[in-house]
């Protein structure tokens, strides 16, 4: 036919795939066939070595006021990556605590070029394809920041002053929060310090 170039191309018959166990295809009631998904929402880019978390145990958080936060995420400058957080999960671990919110605070580059007292947490970042390597977002265990950063995120909080089995704080940030080379973010509470185990899970790739 006029106008139509000829293409090569290699066409699989889906009616000739088979599970490497042999089981048959699944179909329903109209013909269609059932699937399922061969991972989570995050399983390939973990199988590539991108997704990442790091932990805090039994840390104090604290407020953001307070120039020397326990927890800081500094997606370097010539990185060559963006860093997607992706989850935050904390959990309040003392017997009593106050009316609070956790929260990430945003640091520009203009902020995080003026942290001082950088202390590298350890251990380092943990790659979820498990062994393999950390990336390139550099976690510290203390810094000091020179002005108050803003709250980017509120992630949880406690609206009660006795804890009776609050639960974890956790939170998907589906893609909201992205950190480009040389900007860094902080965990901070919102009223005062308040001691967690927590774990903060992101993404890495070319940015």
């Amino acid at each position: 036919m006029a106008g139509i170039q000829p293409q090569n191309g290699f066409v699989v018959n889906p009616y000739t795939v088979r599970y490497t166990d042999a089981a048959p295809a699944t179909y329903g009631q109209g013909g269609e066939q059932l699937i399922s998904l061969r991972g989570g929402k995050y399983a390939a880019a973990a199988l590539r070595g991108q997704v990442f978390c790091s932990t805090l145990i039994a840390t104090l958080i604290r407020l953001f006021t307070i120039a020397t936060p326990t927890f800081a995420l500094l997606n370097p400058v010539g990185s060559g990556v963006n860093v997607e957080l992706i989850r935050s999960d904390f959990c309040d671990i003392q017997a009593a605590c106050v009316v609070n919110g956790l929260g990430i605070y945003f640091h520009t580059a203009v902020q995080a070029a003026a942290w001082s007292s950088l202390t590298v947490s350890t251990p380092a970042p943990q790659n979820a394809f498990l062994g393999a390597a950390s990336g390139k977002a550099i976690v510290y265990s203390s810094i000091t920041q020179a002005s108050n950063p803003k709250l980017q995120t509120l992630t949880g909080g406690w609206g009660a002053t006795t804890n009776t089995g609050l639960g974890v704080n956790r939170y998907d940030f589906d893609g909201h929060v992205i950190i480009p080379p040389g900007v860094g973010i902080t965990i901070c509470t919102t009223t005062a310090g308040s001691t967690n185990t927590g774990v903060l899970t992101w993404m890495e790739y070319a940015a």
